[in-house]
């Protein structure tokens, strides 16, 4: 066991709890634990322990314990997939060593699942996790509510068993994870989303799916995450569900022509509830979490790619977003994080096209002139209602640190998003009805 995972944190532990009746529920089997902190709060107990024991995550007795000592309290857990280092040397050594051990993680990870009845967030790290695991976790642990993998490269899981949990609501779907469309269109028919990420999963945007996704999540879908689509319909079609408040695309920089499609699809149906929208530059959407163990991959992949990026709207695309602008009566803020979107005298107008902006904010854009246009912005202050702000300074690494490693694409690193939030009284509705 790898020195950083010897302490372990317990939340919401049970008030009257002694250090004798935690150290005795701890070591039924031998003394590997022990509790170094107890924090009282109002309602329950923060306790820290720790482990002495240099094998005792590969002891299933003692983990065993652990588990029936906080199970039934756990509400939220993150479960890494890929073992320590001590376990992974064990497999690396031999032919066929992921799908062993991928087997003997699962077998692992499936025994305990019983002792975690309450639990409603899962978050999964790593690759090595099968589908019989998530097929467990349904049936052990029914109050499951959101299901997030944080690992780009989870190929083990194909989504065969997501349908059968009962009261998800949250789930995030990594680009390599082999779902087969008829999986997804079953989830769709036999659970009621709140929240859906599915970007770089294009092989299953089938007008199928989306049809299913807004028929069935017609009353329950508030937030979507998907890669971008230059199908107008489409995006019409999704803009059609009635509580959605969070609508995000990513892309890669190759494609293009995205931005003026999604101007003109939401001047058509969402002129009156509009609230924000964020233009950003960054890396991968997902948290490469295996490379923390295979090695790390070049630095490009971690910093933002503002300066190299270049996205700027082309000509048509500017003309498309002025037009929404004009149309839009609930737009307030305008966000544009680490690029270089717009010009200077584009931004200046923006106000002028859209009366109810009260809000432009620059993340990442100090540049030279920067002081100059803020003077010029203020000079009007009098006649414009709306405030801008520029915050914060693009990292600029050194030439070292961004030179890019043999064979590698800086490309792959760089994604581009726009996010759209809405406003819904529907669901505001809902929302006071249910307190």
């Amino acid at each position: 066991m790898n020195s950083y995972k010897r302490r372990v944190t317990i939340f919401g532990l049970p008030k009257d709890w002694s250090v004798h009746r935690l150290h005795s529920e701890l070591n039924k089997y031998t003394e590997a634990w022990n509790v170094v902190d107890i924090v009282p709060l109002e309602e329950d107990l923060i306790v820290y322990v720790n482990c002495k024991s240099e094998d005792s995550y590969d002891c299933d007795e003692e983990v065993w314990d652990f588990c029936m000592l906080v199970g039934r309290y756990l509400k939220f857990m993150i479960v890494d997939s890929l073992s320590d280092y001590a376990t992974m040397d064990k497999y690396t050594k031999y032919l066929h060593w992921e799908g062993n051990l991928r087997c003997s993680v699962s077998m692992k990870i499936r025994r305990h699942l019983v002792h975690f009845p309450y639990l409603e967030i899962l978050q999964i790290e790593g690759i090595f996790l099968a589908d019989e695991v998530i097929d467990e976790l349904a049936r052990c642990c029914p109050k499951i509510r959101e299901l997030q993998f944080m690992d780009a490269y989870t190929y083990f899981t194909t989504g065969e068993h997501f349908s059968s949990f009962r009261n998800l609501e949250v789930i995030d779907i990594c680009s390599s994870m082999r779902c087969r469309l008829v999986e997804m269109l079953k989830v769709c028919h036999q659970l009621h989303l709140k929240k859906l990420n599915m970007v770089d999963t294009r092989r299953l945007y089938e007008p199928a799916f989306f049809s299913a996704l807004v028929k069935t999540q017609y009353a329950t879908l508030t937030t979507l995450w998907l890669s971008a689509i230059k199908d107008k319909d489409t995006i019409l079609l999704i803009l059609k569900l009635p509580l959605l408040v969070e609508l995000k695309f990513y892309w890669k920089r190759t494609y293009e022509g995205f931005e003026e499609i999604l101007f003109s699809a939401l001047s058509e149906t969402k002129q009156n509830s509009l609230h924000s929208v964020s233009f950003e530059v960054h890396p991968l959407p997902y948290e490469m979490i295996s490379f923390r163990y295979f090695g790390t991959y070049s630095e490009a992949g971690h910093v933002l790619q503002g300066i190299h990026d270049g996205w700027e709207l082309c000509e048509s695309s500017l003309k498309e977003f002025l037009k929404l602008l004009d149309v839009c009566m609930s737009l307030e803020k305008l966000a544009i994080r680490y690029c270089s979107l717009f010009k200077e005298k584009d931004i200046f107008i923006f106000p002028e096209h859209c009366e109810s902006l009260r809000l432009i904010q620059m993340i990442g854009q100090c540049r030279k002139h920067d002081e100059k246009f803020l003077y010029k912005w203020r000079e009007r202050a009098e006649d414009c209602s709306c405030e801008l702000r520029i915050e914060g300074e693009l990292l600029y690494f050194t030439e070292q640190e961004m030179r890019l490693r043999p064979g590698e694409n800086r490309e792959a690193f760089s994604y581009r998003s726009i996010e759209c939030n809405f406003k819904n009284p529907l669901l505001a509705q809902r929302n006071a009805n249910d307190r």
